[in-house]
């Protein structure tokens, strides 16, 4: 993925998703941790999978939080930050403005999740849906239906509705044909 913007658009974003990195040994740069700790502050969610957890462990944004990462880190994330308590076991969690996820499939199972807290079911369900491979559903359940996202829980904009949280995120995904529309 080519990212073309830097740090500079984090004070108006709704949504933060940080990536795995290349080595989560090297300390990150200071700008980037306030960066993020800012775009917190301010009420955005900050989402993170796999590797991508340890930057807002870094930051301090997951103090006194559960919080997930791919089980072969799961060790050095708590050793490294004894103020997070690592659940390993988890696909993702969700705190509110904090969500981790762990490893590549459970990050696609994140942002399904986002999808369907901040908008609706039927949305999360049609992203799914439009994937070629078939999915089961793995969180929660030892079924092996299709994936179905249940309702959201609270009343949320429909994709179609005016822009909200989010909303510049879906369409960018749109544009960048992450997700088609049927």
């Amino acid at each position: 993925m080519l990212v073309e913007h830097d740090l500079d658009l984090l004070p108006a974003a709704d949504l933060v998703l940080v990536l795995p990195g290349a080595d989560v040994t090297a300390q990150p740069p200071e700008r980037v941790l306030e960066a993020l700790r800012g775009a917190h502050r301010r009420g955005a969610t900050v989402a993170a999978h796999c590797l991508g957890v340890f930057l807002p462990a870094a930051a301090g944004l997951l103090d006194g939080l559960e919080a997930t990462t791919h089980w072969q880190y799961a060790s050095e994330l708590g050793a490294r930050y004894p103020g997070v308590t690592v659940r390993p076991e988890a696909l993702y969690i969700d705190q509110g403005a904090m969500v981790t996820a762990a490893g590549a499939a459970a990050g696609i199972d994140m942002c399904l999740h986002l999808l369907r807290r901040d908008y609706d079911a039927a949305l999360a369900n049609a992203i799914a849906a439009s994937w070629s491979s078939r999915r089961t559903a793995t969180a929660g359940s030892s079924s092996s239906s299709p994936l179905r996202c249940p309702p959201a829980r609270t009343a949320s904009a429909s994709p179609t509705s005016s822009p909200g949280p989010g909303r510049t995120w879906i369409a960018r995904c749109r544009s960048m044909r992450w997700w088609h529309a049927r």
